[in-house]
C-alpha cells in the first residue's frame, strides 16, 4: 500500500515555472507510477488545506490518481480524529487485501 501524502504545493515547480510531477525524473513521480504499474493501492492524503489535482495538473502516468478518494487530515482540534479514520480505513483495507489474493503483495 502506498499513501501520497498531498500538501498545497505538493505540484510544485522547477526553476522554468513548469510542474516538477511533470519531469519523468522526478522521485514523487516515478514512485507513484511505479505503484500504478504493480497494482499496489494508492491511498492519497490531503494536508495543509490541499485539494486533489485534477486530471489536467497530472502527466498521463498519474491522471489515474485524480480519481482517487482521499482522505483529509486537518490540524487542530480534529487532528487525531482524522488520524483515526485514515487508520480505520487503512486497517480495513489491509484486512481486505490479505483476504484477497489479487492485491499486490509489498514491494520488496
Amino acid at each position: 500500500m502506498m499513501i501520497v501524502i498531498i500538501g498545497p504545493s505538493w505540484l510544485g515547480t522547477d526553476t522554468s515555472g513548469v510542474s516538477r510531477i511533470n519531469n519523468e525524473s522526478d522521485p514523487v513521480r516515478m514512485e507513484i507510477e511505479l505503484a500504478f504499474e504493480r497494482g499496489v493501492p494508492i491511498i492519497p492524503v490531503l494536508v495543509g488545506g490541499a485539494r486533489m489535482p485534477s486530471p489536467t495538473q497530472l502527466p498521463q502516468s498519474l491522471k489515474k490518481l485524480a480519481f482517487r478518494n482521499a482522505a483529509e487530515v486537518h490540524a487542530g482540534r480534529d487532528f487525531h480524529h482524522h488520524l483515526d479514520g485514515l487508520i480505520q480505513s487503512l486497517l480495513e483495507t489491509t484486512a481486505v487485501g490479505q483476504q484477497n489474493s489479487s492485491v499486490a503483495r509489498p514491494l520488496q
